[in-house]
């Protein structure tokens, strides 16, 4: 967010400043991880394209997190009240947001192959050369026939069978298992934050719009060739000291969490 926020006030500076109080809203609405919209910040027209627009998954993301409380009373467990509201909350802001609850099918994708990696049987069969016969084969299949995954549930049903295998062990015929592919893992969520913000900064500052216009397609896959090793090289610096920081001190503090959850209901109990 800073780093778009720092582009688009280099792009408007000289122009005509929107009121402060507008601007301020629109700021929010984007640190609010684009659950409220990703507004044209500072009247510049198509502000989400600078980031590529990759910021639409975070709010089905966020949905999901906020749903947790109904799926755990539907299997038995009796959460707060407070945390059904906030699920409640969270249903009527995608209604009124107009977001697509039909993305929850990946979801669930997603839960069932937590529940399948649990099963020997599903493991052994995921790691075998006909379940990566299956990955490939579908995974052509789904890009050959269908341009979107968007339009249609059939795509999306064919992804989740590929990500429950390789979620099982699968991989691709070692493919997966090389060094430089689990480090490419590892910085994936970066590369897919950054790479819409490089290729914008190099078209936009570096050629010049004009000039970005003008290039074939063979020049502009060059170019985007070209710049590849520095997104690479930038992402595994934000892995390193941002986002494995991060991931590392998850477990810290959920241990302080629950022991201050386990104070209070110890004094609760005494009490």
């Amino acid at each position: 967010m800073a780093l778009l926020f720092l582009i688009v006030w280099v792009l408007t500076k000289n122009g005509p400043a929107q009121p402060v109080e507008k601007i301020l809203i629109e700021g929010l609405k984007w640190i609010g991880f684009r659950v409220f919209g990703d507004p044209d910040l500072n009247g510049l027209l198509g502000t989400r394209y600078i980031i590529a627009g990759v910021t639409w998954t975070l709010p089905y993301e966020w949905f999901f997190y906020l749903f947790l409380p109904v799926i755990a009373l539907v299997t038995g467990h009796r959460p707060p009240i407070k945390y059904l509201f906030l699920t409640a909350l969270a249903v009527y802001i995608f209604n009124s947001y107009g977001y697509r609850l039909d993305f929850g099918w990946l979801f669930l994708g997603g839960a069932g192959a937590a529940f399948l990696v649990r099963y020997d049987r599903f493991t052994a069969f995921a790691v075998s050369k006909w379940a990566t016969c299956i990955v490939v084969g579908v995974l052509a299949f789904t890009v050959a026939f269908y341009p979107t995954i968007y339009e249609k549930s059939a795509p999306r049903l064919l992804l989740v069978l590929v990500f429950c295998l390789v979620a099982g062990g699968n991989s691709l015929f070692g493919l997966l298992g090389i060094k430089v592919s689990r480090a490419m893992g590892e910085m994936a969520y970066s590369i897919y934050l950054l790479h819409g913000i490089l290729l914008f900064v190099t078209f936009k500052f570096v050629f010049g719009s004009v000039s970005a216009s003008q290039l074939t397609p063979l020049q502009y896959w060059g170019v985007v060739v070209l710049i590849t090793p520095i997104l690479i090289f930038v992402c595994g610096l934000t892995f390193k000291f941002i986002e494995n920081p991060a991931m590392r001190s998850v477990g810290a503090l959920t241990g302080w969490i629950r022991a201050k959850k386990n104070v209070r209901l110890e004094g609760e109990s005494a009490r």
